[in-house]
């Protein structure tokens, strides 16, 4: 009896130390998992206790932590869950509003709530939380790859004990506090079917008393007939559409530029959002800017229709001293497709006389491309990736493939009047531009179609030749953002061929497979599904265990923008590994560089050396490039001449502890790059692809065409007059950066170097063109500063005019002009520094021009291109006829005497 007694207390006692809140204890729940693409937080999340009152859930940072129960619950379970919570985050709650290219947790850990329950859980990307917050008295449905599917009041409070029941039957969620039903909701795009349920917490500590799922034997009904009802909400300083409480697309002003945005679009109830997109229209004066709004956000834009199937939002954008346009939103759902609509009318009034280049009206900027992991395959998606479909100038359907930027194929004109571009495919609703142009077009301007490098933004631009436009014009146009259901899409891509500029492409290139890279496979850009290596040579001939490798011809580099759905994007650190050969090289030797496509300087700088010759050489290095970006540029640059090959290249994720081994190369002494001189072209060796650039800051002259030519112990370039270029990318020390503080008026053009001194110099003799009356001859330029041309004159026959321009966009304007004679050589210098522009011609003195260097500190050239051009204009037009030989750019101005010296001896005899 004693003893019965005894075992009595005992098992009393231990179930005292926890109370039974689950049928199933927290030691058998697992850990979810959160996807953030800026990983700096680490686990744990959250505390997770239990002890006699329940269950205690603490979140310990800013982001979820949940657990999940074992077991799927099927396609219908009901969930209940007994709660307190006891604090709260008291956080402001925050949509997601800009663009996330790669991020598809869409604001998965956005701040703004307390507690949640999560149900239907199959892996990150595919999960429902119902969430809610004491602070507010709010409770939100939110989907891991849709977002906020509805926002809805709840009576929860803090401190008080709640009973929260959630029904899930098929696509509906039932959810009730205390008895009341707070949401009635049907998920009508692509619900989740099965999965588990578990608990979640943000920053605050819940008591959960009771908690039970309990599948349930019931069959899916049918969801009612969508009837739509809008209304627009100001929440702070964005106004915020919703669609029956569930939030379908943001406005919101830019703080620095002032712009307008179209933010977090969503095209069908229920889906995810699918862009965002400035409101326009570009007008560039050359200065590329959007507009800002015009009057205060949010007072100045009016909305009507609230509580109503359609809404009707009016505002204004642009400067009362160039132009205004006044536009109009009606935001509609169309039943027939079941997608949304959002129609933009806008008219342009033109408020001076002024030139005009570009006139862009929409530029969306979409989200989730593809989900990540290393080279997912959509089971909906037959191609591998996707595509983008646009109506040519007569009406025709055509093709580009979104799996890599494709610089120089990703501009097309499109249909004037009627032009529509769509994404595919999308398994629910298939992202469509439609654009009219409701004035006329001019000759010699189309409206163009144009993808942009970083991510995929959809450019869509009246661009051509410069057009003078009147005080009083004005300019309509409409803007309608939508979708097309996936049939129907799938009938435009079939009626669909390939871009004019692709069908003439047959060129096979290097591929870059992230698993591993052999070389061996090739592709085009019509049928490819990777990733393609810009510039080098895949050699058929030389090979590491094969008989294939990709070659370059130094100075020279083979790169690749790799896009973030090509690698695992979730990780702190990728591993970059391969095989590298080398043959009489030069220079400073081979370097590997990982950086951001549109970084200021590499995150990462690894030297690989390879100077002289060098057999097969493993090279391993850790970076950290990748994981914040959506496009991270991987480059092998050599400067010198000589030969590199790669082979096996591979990139891939570390787990956190995995530490490969890696390598390190020591880089001779007496390499460094030069600070005093940025280029230095001295032709002292005949060129394969490139001339050599023996500053070793890296600016080899890239030809396309021109003949190395030797005379009298000397070596130059040839330019025919025809077709003859030649291009200097710029290294980092030349690459653009941001305007100085202060800088207004051309934010958009950011200064490529901003020295209070420096020199040009270089040697050109202009022939006599083989066509008469040719015009300007451009010896090169960057874009339109410099620029040192050469223009016939028919009036002196053996004379032509030479001109040095150094026109900027905003500040001072210098051009000196002076007649030289056909088939001499001209040394040419032009000094920049104490104020003044000096221009020197065979050593002596030509002209000179003043500048005030206190109001324009140095002079600031704008990125186009990122590149000089040598022998053309924009390596299109305005054909160089002549010789050049050696070319430089000094960081100081040059004294008379140091150009004279130059004169006479910068250019030695070699041969």
């Amino acid at each position: 009896m004693r003893l019965n007694l005894l075992c009595a207390v005992l098992l009393v006692a231990v179930a005292a130390l926890a109370a039974p809140w689950c049928a199933t204890p927290l030691a058998q729940w697992t850990d979810g998992v959160s996807y953030e693409a800026i990983d700096t937080i680490k686990p744990p999340y959250g505390a997770w206790t239990e002890t006699t009152d329940g269950l205690v859930a603490g979140g310990l940072v800013n982001r979820w932590s949940t657990k999940l129960l074992p077991g799927d619950q099927g396609n219908a379970s009901n969930i209940k869950v007994t709660f307190t919570i006891q604090s709260s985050s008291a956080q402001n709650r925050v949509l997601p509003d800009g663009c996330y290219r790669w991020g598809f947790y869409w604001g998965e850990n956005y701040p703004g709530w307390d507690f949640g329950v999560v149900t239907r859980y199959q892996d990150p990307l595919n999960f429902y939380r119902i969430q809610l917050s004491a602070t507010r008295g709010e409770l939100a449905l939110w989907d891991a790859t849709g977002g906020f599917l509805q926002i809805v009041p709840c009576p929860v409070k803090l401190n008080q004990q709640h009973t929260l029941t959630i029904t899930t039957i098929g696509a509906r969620f039932s959810t009730a506090l205390d008895g009341t039903t707070v949401l009635n909701y049907w998920d009508r795009s692509a619900p989740l079917l099965k999965g588990r349920v578990g608990l979640a917490v943000w920053k605050s500590k819940t008591l959960v008393n009771t908690f039970s799922a309990t599948p349930l034997r019931v069959r899916p009904s049918q969801a009612p007939a969508y009837k739509p009802t809008f209304r627009a909400v100001t929440e702070g300083d964005k106004v915020v559409i919703y669609d029956n409480d569930e939030p379908i697309s943001i406005y919101h002003r830019d703080a620095r530029t002032k712009t307008l945005f179209h933010g977090a679009v969503k095209l069908k109830p229920g889906w995810r959002p699918s862009y965002y997109t400035p409101i326009g229209p570009v007008m560039q004066d050359p200065v590329y800017a959007w507009p800002p709004f015009y009057g205060t956000f949010p007072d100045d834009f009016k909305v009507e229709g609230n509580g109503t199937d359609a809404l009707t939002c009016t505002f204004a954008t642009g400067h009362d001293d160039k132009a205004v346009t006044k536009q109009t939103c009606r935001i509609e759902y169309e039943a027939t497709r079941g997608m949304y609509s959002y129609t933009y009318d806008a008219t342009t009034m033109v408020m001076k006389d002024q030139q005009l280049h570009a006139f862009e009206v929409t530029d969306p900027l979409e989200y989730n491309n593809r989900e990540p992991g290393p080279e997912v395959t959509h089971k909906w998606n037959p191609t591998g990736h996707r595509w983008w479909l646009v109506t040519g100038p007569d009406g025709a359907w055509q093709r580009f493939p979104l799996l890599d930027y494709l610089s120089g194929d990703n501009n097309g004109e499109m249909c004037w009047e009627n032009a529509v571009s769509l994404i595919w495919p999308d398994p629910i609703a298939v992202p469509a531009f439609e654009v009219s142009m409701r004035y006329p077009q001019v000759a010699g301007r189309k409206l163009i179609a144009g993808l942009c490098m970083w991510g995929y933004d959809y450019h869509h631009t009246d661009s051509g030749a410069g057009l003078n436009l009147k005080k009083g014009e004005v300019r309509p146009y409409r803007v309608r953002l939508t979708a097309w259901t996936p049939a129907e899409a799938d009938k435009a891509f079939k009626a669909s061929t390939l871009t004019p500029v692709l069908r003439k492409d047959s060129e096979r290139y290097a591929i870059f497979n992230p698993k591993g890279t052999t070389f061996a496979e090739t592709t085009t850009k019509a049928e490819a599904k990777h990733t393609m290596i810009a510039s080098g040579t895949v050699d058929t001939t030389i090979g590491r265990t094969d008989k294939a490798s990709l070659r370059v011809d130094s100075p020279g580099s083979a790169g690749v923008f790799l896009y973030q759905y090509a690698i695992e994007q979730h990780a702190a650190r990728w591993w970059i590994r391969g095989w590298i050969k080398t043959r009489g090289l030069r220079g400073r030797g081979v370097q590997l560089s990982v950086k951001y496509a549109y970084g200021k300087e590499p995150e990462d700088l690894f030297y690989l050396g390879g100077l002289g010759t060098r057999d097969w050489t493993y090279f391993s290095f850790i970076t950290t490039a990748p994981r914040v970006r959506d496009c991270t540029s991987i480059t092998f640059d050599a400067d010198g001449p000589g030969q590199v090959w790669l082979d096996d290249l591979a990139f891939s994720a570390l787990k956190e502890g995995e530490e490969p081994k890696t390598t390190t190369f020591a880089r001779p002494e007496g390499l460094e790059p030069r600070a005093d001189l940025l280029i230095d072209l001295a032709m002292a060796d005949q060129p394969t692809t490139a001339a050599y650039d023996e500053s070793r800051n890296g600016h080899a002259l890239y030809l396309n065409g021109p003949t190395w030519m030797r005379e009298e112990g000397r070596g130059f370039l040839r330019f025919d007059g025809t077709d003859d270029t030649a291009s200097l990318p710029l290294k980092s020390i030349l690459e653009p950066r941001d305007p100085p503080p202060g800088t207004t008026g051309a934010e958009i053009y950011k200064p490529v170097f901003r020295l209070d001194a420096f020199t040009y110099e270089c040697w050109a003799r202009p022939r006599l063109p083989a066509r008469p009356a040719v015009g300007t001859m451009m010896l090169f330029h960057y874009r339109f500063n410099p620029q040192i041309s050469f223009d016939q004159l028919t009036a002196k026959p053996g004379e032509c005019r030479f001109t040095y321009q150094n026109d900027r966009f905003r500040g001072e304007q210098i051009r000196f002009q002076q007649t030289v004679p056909y088939d001499q050589w001209l040394h040419v210098v032009a000094t920049h520094g104490d104020g003044k522009v000096t221009l020197y011609l065979n050593g002596e003195k030509a002209e000179e021009a003043a500048y005030d260097p206190k109001a324009s500190p140095g002079f600031a050239f704008f990125a186009y291109h990122w590149r000089y051009d040598v022998g053309s204009f924009l390596g299109s037009n305005r054909w160089y006829t002549g010789d050049l030989g050696p070319l430089r750019l000094y960081t100081r101005a040059l004294t008379a005497e140091e150009v004279k010296q130059q004169y006479q001896t910068g250019w030695p005899k070699v041969y």
